[in-house]
């Protein structure tokens, strides 16, 4: 069994939809597989920390889905065989996004629970620490982080905003995400069950749990000590989950150096690797950043609608589900779901993945498909594809606009596709300027 058919059959598993001669193959892979292996422990814990989370509004979400699902309802398809792990991956994706959708939880309000006077000592002084000592900032967390200064031995509640000196202890609960802003701009997420210390805004000592880094660039290099190894950030984004046996490294962005008990090693973008005893074990590709990182879903949330990172990640996404449409569907089959796979397919000719050259005609055949399903919704997504490089994809814009709003600028569709992109430009910032005048009269995004 491959990595890629195990991370199927540990969703199966967690959902309890796997067979159990699969069950069988799974956990002698994962036995064999470390990084499969931390990979399922991590979504177990997450998949716990989900359903608590959203236990009090699931019977509300129900009936909404429920409802929801009765106007999107399609003409059944044929019957050839579709992969059973598909629909996990489209749930999956789509539960993150039925979260945001429902929940809308930027509009909640994270409250610091009071803590019993018996586990404070109120006489050691005020929490935050002096104006002029070195902090960190606790920008966002979903529950009570505990911190304890390096001053004194007595755990604290720390609520958002406040700010942390250099040398603290920090630990979260179970189901306890937050994230620490440096004054350098970097951001140190923390996965629940995490207990580290914060020596410097650049220098980490992580003892349990699970962090994800994203580094400012700075003179000063950004470490995190793990048992018996040191990660020195080369790039700007990794992961790192430290558990009693083992530690996991997961590059997402640039590069990072392991240093330990042997040899000096870089592990890239995309990769991960197993550090057991301050030495790597075994380095893989990682198939799917966007799972590695899941477990931070609730924290972009929190952050609100407008924050950049969670736009690009609903996009990532829809991307996504628009490629594995296009890979699993014949067109007919896509077509039948109406104007619902508009989004995911417009984003997906926005990703880099769709411009490698083997996705040429897997490209074409999603701009046509927008082109032809589009409704007016669609328009502002219909104006970003003029601007696309491939002159195919900028045609099937432009003839969708033309049915659309009967506007072309003097433009023949046909001359998106043949002039160059200087000469059109001026035509592209019409219709930018034409969609600010004229957006209230369509309907937004559903």
């Amino acid at each position: 069994m491959d990595c890629d058919r195990a991370l199927v059959l540990i969703s199966a598993d967690i959902d309890q939809a796997i067979e159990p001669g699969e069950s069988v193959l799974l956990q002698e892979h994962l036995r064999d597989c470390p990084i499969c292996r931390s990979t399922a422990d991590s979504w177990r814990v997450q998949h716990a920390q989900l359903r608590r989370a959203f236990a009090p509004r699931r019977q509300a979400a129900q009936s909404n889905a429920e409802r929801a699902l009765a106007q999107i309802r399609v003409t059944a398809v044929s019957p050839r065989r579709r992969p059973r792990w598909l629909p996990m991956l489209l749930s999956a994706a789509a539960g993150f996004l039925l979260a945001i959708l429902l929940f809308r939880p930027w509009h909640e309000k994270v409250v610091t629970v009071p803590i019993a006077a018996t586990q404070l000592d109120m006489d050691a002084g005020s929490k935050s620490a002096p104006k002029d000592q070195p902090t960190l900032t606790l920008a966002v967390a979903n529950r009570n982080v505990f911190v304890c200064p390096s001053d004194t031995d007595v755990w604290q509640a720390a609520g958002t905003g406040e700010k942390i000196p250099f040398g603290t202890q920090v630990r979260t609960g179970p189901a306890v995400l937050c994230e620490f802003r440096a004054s350098d701009g970097s951001q140190i997420r923390l996965n629940g069950g995490t207990e580290l210390v914060f020596n410097s805004s650049r220098h980490v000592t992580l003892t349990k749990g699970q962090i994800l880094a994203l580094v400012a660039k700075a003179p000063n290099p950004f470490q995190v000590v793990v048992p018996k190894a040191i990660v020195t950030a080369l790039g700007t984004e990794f992961d790192l989950q430290c558990k009693p046996a083992e530690t996991v490294l997961t590059v997402l962005e640039g590069s990072t150096k392991v240093e330990g008990s042997g040899p000096d090693a870089v592990v890239a973008s995309g990769e991960a690797a197993i550090i057991v005893d301050g030495r790597i074990k075994e380095t893989q590709p990682v198939q799917n950043l966007i799972r590695a990182t899941e477990w931070t879903h609730e924290l972009l949330m929190l952050k609100g609608r407008d924050n950049q990172e969670l736009a690009k990640r609903v996009d990532e996404i829809l991307a996504r589900i628009g490629e594995t449409k296009l890979r699993e569907f014949d067109e007919q089959d896509i077509r039948r779901l109406g104007d619902h796979c508009v989004l995911p397919l417009t984003r997906y000719i926005q990703s880099e993945g769709s411009r490698a050259s083997e996705n040429k005609e897997r490209r074409a055949m999603a701009a046509r498909i927008v082109s032809d399903l589009s409704n007016p919704w669609a328009i502002p997504y219909l104006i970003e594809l003029l601007a696309d490089k491939d002159g195919l994809v900028r045609y099937q814009a432009a003839r969708a606009l033309k049915r659309l709003t009967q506007q072309t600028f003097n433009r023949d569709p046909n001359e998106w596709r043949e002039k160059s992109w200087d000469s059109l430009r001026g035509t592209y910032q019409k219709w930018q300027a034409w969609w600010q005048e004229n957006k209230h009269r369509y309907p937004d995004t559903p």
